[in-house]
Order: structure tokens, then sequence, then C-alpha cells
């Protein structure tokens, strides 16, 4: 057993050492493996694999629904992806936030915990433009919304806070509220500096134009996505909902189309429709009592008869094709 010493023997050492009538033994190096990595403890990573793939799983999902609805909203094309997801001190993460931009605090109710929504401005006028007729086009303008452009783009901040009540009822139901809003983050009270929050980065691509939409959550939410199991995260445990394909099957048959009754063709040559004057008669390659064609766009899809009604023409459909 290796001799214990006493208080006034330490102290005689670490004087020794001091003075130099002791030499103190040589620091050793020491070979670390190829793996080691840093560790910065002012800001941390949370987030474990299993949560970053949960919160993953819920914000892809939301990004397709978001994607089919402003589709559907703006009657353009709009392809919305998670372009990341970090962990960071929410005094580092104000910074970033443009001024002017929209800001809404949400509250999910259910999950006791908040969200931070921040639609950045060129996103923000392009919607706008768009709602109002426009084309959307991209800008590099910076001004702040007028009253008008601020109405419009709130349309689009309630079609998002739906839809990311809808991409979280799969796995932990809630409830989403408005907290509140703001055009900066100075005016806007989400939680304090230093405080984790967990923050998703989503890439909107309406036509030609590219815009930013972060979402921002306090760290409660580790602690809600650690009650859920695997089997609730589970791919093949998730199909799509019900609720989902009413959705899809709603945009579709809402969608115009155009539907055309003809007889069918007639061959002419240059010179008989370079003459062809008023009071001509053309002879058809239909016949009598035959049924005509009742195209769907470019695609003939039924078969039927001219008829009238109340001094107007119609179609009866005899049969699909």
């Amino acid at each position: 057993m290796a001799e214990i010493l006493t208080k006034d023997e330490i102290e005689a050492l670490l004087a020794a050492v001091s003075t130099g009538e002791i030499a103190a033994a040589p620091a050793r190096e020491v070979d670390l493996p190829g793996d080691v990595k840093t560790y910065d403890f002012l800001r941390p990573a949370p987030i474990s694999p299993r949560q970053r793939s949960i919160l993953h799983a819920i914000h892809d999902r939301l990004c397709r629904q978001l994607s089919r609805a402003l589709s559907a909203h703006l009657n353009m094309s709009v392809q919305i992806k998670i372009g990341g997801i970090d962990a960071m001190a929410y005094r580092d993460l104000e910074p970033t936030l443009p001024n002017p931009s929209t800001l809404v605090v949400l509250n999910l109710e259910a999950h006791r915990t908040r969200a931070l929504l921040a639609i950045h401005p060129m996103l923000g006028f392009v919607v706008a433009d768009r709602m109002m007729g426009g084309q959307g086009a991209p800008t590099s303008v910076t001004r702040p919304f007028t009253e008008i452009e601020q109405e419009l783009i709130d349309e689009v901040v309630g079609l998002i806070q739906v839809e990311i009540q809808n991409a979280w009822e799969r796995i932990l139901p809630t409830e989403t509220r408005i907290e509140g809003r703001a055009s900066s983050s100075q005016f806007i009270q989400f939680v304090p500096g230093e405080e984790v929050v967990v923050t998703f980065s989503l890439e909107a691509h309406i036509e030609q134009a590219t815009g930013i939409v972060q979402l921002c959550y306090s760290s409660r939410i580790l602690e809600v996505i650690a009650q859920v199991s695997p089997s609730e995260n589970s791919p093949q445990n998730a199909p799509e909902t019900t609720k989902a394909r009413q959705q899809i099957e709603g945009m579709v048959h809402s969608l115009p189309v155009e539907m055309t009754a003809s007889m069918g063709p007639v061959p002419l040559r240059i010179r008989e429709v370079l003459s062809l004057r008023e009071g001509d008669v053309l002879l058809l390659n239909h016949r009598v009592g035959d049924p005509l064609d009742l195209a769907v766009g470019n695609k003939v899809r039924f078969k039927g008869y001219l008829g009238v009604y109340r001094e107007k023409l119609t179609f009866a459909v005899s049969h699909k094709l």
C-alpha cells in the first residue's frame, strides 16, 4: 500500500518545487486518437441523432404540405425544402434575423413550448406581388411592408400556422396560437438570450425567386421529442392521412379545364382557303346523326350529340371513350 503523506510533508514538497530544490517531472506528450473533436461549452449541440431524425421527419412533412398549399394559394409552382437544422443560443440567432421582416411567435399549447416564425423580406415581397396579380418576380427591395402587403403576407402566415399544426399531428398533436407579431426582433419577446433554441432554415423556391423561412423552437421542444416512441416515428406507421389526401383531391377538383365539341377537320387547299367569302358553304366529313367528339384539353374523352335548351346549344354525352 502506498505511503500517505501528511499535510506538512505535502507543503514541504510544494515549497521545494517552487524554489527549484526539486525538479518537476517533465510533461509527457500524449498521442490523441484521430477522431477527437473540439467541444464548445458556450455553444453546446444538445440535439441527439434520434431527436434530429424525428425533427427532420416532421419538418420534411411540413415542407411537402406547405409546397402543395402555397402552390394552390399562389397559383404557381412552389417548392420548399429543409436547408439546415441547428442549435444555438438565441442571442446568436437574433442578429441573423433580417430587419424588416415578418416575425410571428406561435404557442404550441399541448407541448407548452413556443416557436418563432420569420419570413424574410424578399420572400414576403414576392408573395405579396403575386397575390396582387403580379408575376411574383424576385426583388432586392428592403423597405418595410405596406399595410396591404402585410395583410397579404399575414394570409400566408395563417396558412403556415395550419400546416405546422398538421405536420406535428401524426407525432405529437397540438394546437397552435399566434401570440405576437413584429417586423424586428428588437420588438418581440421570444426567449432569454442565453437559452438554447433549435432552428430550421426552410428554402422556398417560387418560380425564379428564392426566399428563406426560418422556424425556431425553444429548448423545451427537445424534452417533447424525448416522449416520442420509436414506433410513432416509424415510416411504415406513418401513412398519408385521409385529411392530406382530401386536400390534394380538393386542389385537383377545383382546377379549371377546357372542353371542346368538334365535328372533325375539313380538308381544304390553300387556294380554297384564300378564296373563302361570306356565304360560302363547306362540306364537312361528318354524317348527319353521327356523334360528335368532346375533348378535354387536347384529348377526346367523350362522344355525344348537340342539342338546344332555352335558346342555348347543349351537348348530350352518349358514351365515354
